[in-house]
């Protein structure tokens, strides 16, 4: 469930970033309720491949957009701004 945390993240950082409540989102997502899009958001449900698709057309995310997120997320699922994990001796 480590992972569904993480995509979690994502998906409540994408939502609110669009200005959209758990109920507006979960309206532009093809099976799911506002419960449903508040469990994954806490990493307490995996939405399907489909249902993320949907989530990223919704909220104007797109696919470089995230690996580039990605990439400035640390391990702890911490963002850097300048886009490199931080080193601890």
């Amino acid at each position: 469930m480590a992972n569904a945390k993480k995509v979690g993240t994502l998906i409540k950082k994408a939502r609110t970033e669009a200005g959209l409540t758990q109920e507006q989102l979960a309206k532009k997502v093809t099976g799911a309720s506002a419960a449903d899009i508040g469990k994954a958001e806490r990493g307490e449900k995996e939405l399907t491949t489909d249902q993320l698709k949907q989530v990223a057309k919704a909220t104007g995310v797109t696919q470089k957009g995230q690996a580039d997120r990605r990439q400035r997320v640390d391990r702890h699922g911490n963002e850097r701004e300048d886009g490199h994990k931080a080193h601890r001796g």
